[in-house]
């Protein structure tokens, strides 16, 4: 007897379903549990057929073919990818337009800005054939997290993001793309992330919602605002965040003191889903059938499992700007360890995402942020910290410690041989806080903020 099927309630419970019939894999779901060799054959092809789109309508990959310098046919499976160049920021940066394949005209793309939380605004060109992807990526995730909280549907949701922003536009899109109605179910409650906490606060309350997610530094900071007051708040099932802006110190206390379990998605702009936390929630599983991830060392050498170096990408979705061996600007290691979820996908650890710019100071010298304040990076009562650069000549150290009268004592650990590098040329002013400056487009926070020279 055939059974009827309940219509989904959300526009990605819907388009999920489209899109799998538009895109002829029904079993889209069930990839990440298939045998090892049918994934590399999977993703080897997808590949190989990535390469030689690029080679053939990507300026910049098509005019390395012409003068010799690449070939597309050396390129049979991801362990070939050692022997080409990588691209980085510079390309998304200053020269867009040199990685949009011809195929697809500006106006017919969705142009996406990064919010420059990483010291450089990038531009990616989304062609309309990755909303699927996106759409597709997303029911993984939505199967993990009724896992996670239980199978009662999640249908109050919150997210706190600017008004205005990428998530946005792709949610409206999805909706027109694929021809979907929005429903009264499918309607997310917004709250702006300039909102005071008491705006924030009152909002939550009102909605009651089952998923909270958004900016994920604005999450964080809310709900350990909610620990430091007491305040009486309303306990999502789930928070549904990216590893970006997420201290590790905030997630134990969320989840321990006020029973909010977070699920974690690794993704960028420009590979908008590269990895998700399972039931187990012990590293992100690569969406290896949208994406090719390497771990290399700074000679671009693949590095064995476990061993940590740069995170290099390799788009296998999006056929408007195209990047192969690009430069995530993020720090990891791989395993191919089997995990007790069943899912023979990799996961990735992350020690550290998104380079920032470097420090440099009047006479001359410059220097990573992380590197000049190891000393107390390294400590335990310490939880992340700020630099913001008002000027040349003076900085400004904002800083997160689980006990900041006793972390009082790193003030002279940073500033004498900040003196000393930096011969007495910048003044520091060191603050203890929880109240870190956020971008004023995407409401991120970046480790380091420096003011345009005037």
């Amino acid at each position: 007897m055939l059974r009827h099927r309940r219509r989904p309630r959300t526009v990605f419970g819907r388009a999920l379903i489209k899109a799998e019939l538009i895109a002829g894999t029904p079993r889209i779901r069930r990839i990440p549990f298939w045998s090892r060799d049918a994934i590399d054959r999977l993703v080897d092809r997808r590949l190989r057929d990535t390469v030689q789109t690029a080679c053939k309508h990507v300026p910049w990959y098509r005019d390395r073919v012409a003068e010799g310098a690449l070939n597309p046919d050396s390129i049979q499976s991801a362990s070939d990818l050692e022997d080409w160049p990588t691209v980085g920021l510079h390309q998304l940066h200053h020269e867009p337009l040199s990685m949009l394949s011809d195929q697809w005209k500006r106006e017919e793309c969705i142009e996406i800005l990064s919010s420059g939380s990483s010291g450089h605004r990038k531009t990616i060109y989304l062609e309309p054939n990755a909303f699927l992807a996106n759409a597709l990526g997303q029911g993984r995730h939505a199967q993990i997290a009724n896992n996670v909280v239980g199978h009662a549907p999640l249908k109050r949701r919150l997210t706190m993001a600017p008004l205005v922003s990428n998530q946005q536009r792709l949610r409206l899109m999805y909706g027109d793309w694929l021809a979907l109605r929005p429903s009264r179910h499918s309607m997310i409650a917004r709250v702006n992330v300039f909102a005071s906490f008491e705006e924030k606060l009152a909002e939550i309350n009102r909605v009651k919602p089952d998923v909270i997610g958004g900016v994920t530094g604005v999450v964080s900071n809310f709900f350990m605002g909610v620990l430091d007051h007491g305040v009486d708040c309303h306990r999502p099932r789930l928070l549904n965040v990216s590893v970006e802006g997420f201290p590790r110190e905030h997630r134990e206390r969320i989840e321990k003191e006020l029973g909010i379990p977070a699920l974690v998605a690794y993704a960028s702009v420009e590979v908008p889903k590269l990895g998700f936390e399972c039931e187990e929630r012990n590293g992100y599983h690569i969406h290896e059938d949208f994406c090719v991830v390497r771990i290399v060392d700074d000679d671009n050498h693949d590095l064995a499992d476990g061993k940590t170096g740069r995170v290099i990408v390799t788009n296998l979705i999006n056929r408007a700007t195209m990047l192969i061996n690009y430069d995530q600007g993020d720090k990891g290691c791989i395993t191919h360890e089997p995990c007790p979820c069943g899912r023979t996908f990799p996961r990735i650890f992350l020690s550290s995402t998104k380079e920032t710019p470097l420090l440099e100071a009047p006479n001359g010298r410059v220097v990573h942020h992380a590197d000049l304040l190891r000393p107390i990076v390294a400590a335990p009562e310490f939880v992340r910290l700020q630099v913001v650069v008002e000027s040349p000549d003076h900085w400004r150290l904002l800083i997160e410690s689980k006990d900041p009268e006793v972390s009082k004592a790193w003030i002279d650990t940073i500033t004498d041989p900040l003196k000393e590098w930096t011969e007495g040329t910048v003044r520091l002013d060191v603050e203890f806080t929880r109240d870190f400056e956020m971008s004023p487009i995407s409401g991120k926070q970046s480790p380091v903020i420096i003011r345009e020279k005037q």
